[in-house]
């Protein structure tokens, strides 16, 4: 038992699912689906061995990450990033400012020794040293996929949708999260960019200001200095 084997069963199980409903490009852990200006990412996690043991569980276990992002952000489209046939950035997950990880519903123990021991993370979806749990845990992946994370990356498909959240949302570890408190500069900077995607000339003045009032973004306030004299022009 490998991590090759997950890597398949993902791909017969988890793929043809997200292709039919938009995704689009795939590489054996990940799926991109490319919707006018937003990027939604899956990302299936493996561990390596260091972090498995530190986890207590095998490096063929696997966590299911949610990832959004808007091209209305450039901080989001620096570095390096590979790009698809199609010309659309593959964000990896964690580089996205809107997150989610899915928690399996499964009960599961820990293979080995005399006594079963409960695997008690419930983002991470344990796989045996012989495989134990793989077909139950892909199942329970692809159904947590089906009925939360498309609605997940559903609410987050209109930019309006995206603004008010910045405004008036907060982050939540089991529902949203990765955009940074309110306030923050972090939710400032996107609050700001996103206005500025939809016009709103005087909310993203405020907000793009507030970022350069912080002690933070130092390498992206010349660019911002520079994107407010487009707005004050």
């Amino acid at each position: 038992m490998d991590s090759k084997t997950v890597n398949r069963a993902i791909k017969d199980i988890i793929r043809p699912f997200l292709k039919a409903r938009g995704f689009s490009h795939f590489t054996p852990r990940n799926g991109w689906r490319f919707s006018g200006n937003q990027t939604d990412v899956i990302n299936v996690q493996s561990f390596n061995s260091c972090l498995a043991e530190n986890i207590g569980c095998t490096t063929h276990s696997f966590s299911v990450n949610l990832g959004c992002t808007h091209s209305a952000f450039p901080l989001f489209r620096q570095g390096k990033i590979k790009t698809a046939k199609s010309g659309h950035l593959l964000f990896e997950e964690f580089r996205c400012p809107f997150r989610l990880t899915l928690k399996r519903t499964i009960p599961q123990h820990l293979s080995g020794g005399l006594f079963k021991r409960k695997f008690r993370r419930r983002d991470i979806w344990y796989i045996g040293p012989k495989g134990e749990y793989l077909e139950e845990a892909m199942t329970d992946a692809h159904k947590q996929i089906e009925t939360l994370a498309l609605p997940w990356f559903e609410n987050l498909q209109s930019d309006e949708r995206m603004l008010d959240i910045l405004l008036h949302s907060d982050e939540e570890m089991d529902s949203l999260w990765g955009f940074g408190r309110n306030p923050s500069p972090m939710r400032s900077y996107l609050t700001g960019y996103m206005a500025h995607h939809l016009g709103k000339n005087d909310l993203a003045r405020t907000h793009l200001n507030a970022v350069l009032d912080s002690q933070s973004f130092a390498d992206e306030k010349n660019a911002i200095r520079e994107d407010l004299k487009k707005l004050n022009s």
